[in-house]
């Protein structure tokens, strides 16, 4: 891994230059401070064991919060499919306008989401392009300044930090922003919580929708329980997002990783000679590795989960964008109305003469048993060839 490249590289010299001066000193006889260079294995032994807990402490933390939030992005997807299900079964009563705005408000949600956890801002040179276009949207990203405190929340502390804000360029030529018109899209770039606004605009769509003999409030609750699920679904990503790993047990893991594998080298030089350089390496690349995995995993909206995806899947689901590849292909898309109809076989059934022959059957004296298998092959046959294709 890149990221654990240079630690690791770092360790490896430093114990080929252990190795290196403990060989210099036992070839030019100084076998005395040569010694001296040494320590028991027993205290790294000792030790091996509380900092493996540390580590696998902080790895396992790190993927509950990891299958969390894969388990959220699964719930948004099987909530906007039933959504989507259940403002196609009631279009009708919805109307044809609204169900539009609400399928595009619907397929602008995970994106938007995605944005909210991980904003995605243009370079100020292509920003400055955006701009002379006309197709730059100017969005207000709020930016949180952290207090200065050690104990947060065990006293009344005054504000010591502010919220401040910048403008964020995007391209509204790119999605989710080309699903929005231009009159939402002006209330979108000013909101702070832009999901959380797109799941009120929705409920007030659901609420508006008249009352009638198939759509009654049982239907409303129903739909607006479904928008409740995705508003819920906000503040469990925002909570693993803003909620780290408690920073005093991160640097308290990577500073004793950091002097067991300094220290081990005057442990195992005595033994291994010239070859501790490369031992070293293997261990510091293991040992870095599992801590870089726990560290990589602990916010998965940063790049663990490939979100770009499950947004995709998201909208193809909610729009039904069948003329595209990896697009749903709906039973709602299928063009008429589904009425009882009596199917038949375009296959006709084969007649006994067809299966045994016509002078088989004047030849032959049929006993009851020999009746029984004609009548066999006779349901048999036809089951086959009346059988759907």
């Amino acid at each position: 891994m890149r990221e654990i490249i240079n630690p690791v590289l770092s360790l490896t010299g430093w114990a080929a230059l252990v190795s290196i001066v403990y060989r210099s000193l036992q070839l030019f006889g100084h076998t005395n401070i040569a010694s001296k260079m040494t320590i028991s294995s027993s205290p790294h032994s000792y030790l091996v064991s509380s900092l493996g807990l540390l580590l696998v402490f902080k790895t396992n933390s790190a993927y509950n919060r990891f299958s969390e939030g894969r388990k959220i992005w699964e719930d948004i997807l099987s909530i906007s499919r039933n959504l989507t299900r259940f403002i196609n079964l009631y279009e009708n009563e919805i109307g044809s306008a609204r169900v539009k705005r609400v399928k595009n408000l619907l397929a602008s949600y995970p994106y938007l989401l995605r944005h909210h956890i991980r904003p995605r801002c243009a370079d100020p040179a292509v920003a400055k392009m955006l701009q002379e276009s006309g197709y730059g949207l100017p969005l207000r990203e709020p930016i949180q300044t952290p207090l200065e405190t050690r104990f947060e929340g065990d006293q009344a502390v005054k504000a010591s930090g502010s919220q401040i804000s910048r403008t964020c360029w995007v391209d509204r030529r790119n999605l989710p922003w080309s699903l929005l018109p231009n009159a939402i899209l002006e209330h979108v770039a000013v909101a702070d919580n832009r999901p959380l606004w797109v799941c009120d605009h929705i409920s007030k769509e659901l609420v508006s929708v008249p009352y009638g003999d198939n759509f009654t409030s049982r239907e409303r609750l129903t739909l607006v329980t479904q928008v409740e699920k995705l508003t819920n679904s906000i503040g469990a990503c925002e909570r693993i997002h803003q909620t780290t790993v408690p920073l005093n047990y991160a640097r308290h893991s990577l500073r004793s990783l950091t002097l067991w594998l300094v220290t081990l080298p005057f442990a195992i030089v005595k033994d291994l000679g010239l070859l501790t350089a490369p031992v070293m390496g293997v261990t510091a690349w293991l040992m870095f590795g599992v801590y870089q995995i726990g560290y990589s995993i602990e916010d998965p909206f940063q790049g663990s989960l490939r979100l770009s995806s499950l947004c995709d899947s998201i909208r193809q689901a909610v729009l039904g964008d069948i003329d595209k590849v990896g697009g749903r292909n709906s039973a709602f898309s299928l063009g008429y109305n589904w009425r009882e109809q009596e199917f038949t076989s375009d296959v006709k059934m084969k007649s006994l003469e067809d299966i045994v022959g016509k002078a088989t059957i004047e030849r032959l004296e049929c006993k009851t048993t020999e009746r029984d298998e004609i009548a066999f092959l006779i349901r048999r046959n036809t089951t086959d060839t009346g059988s759907w294709m």
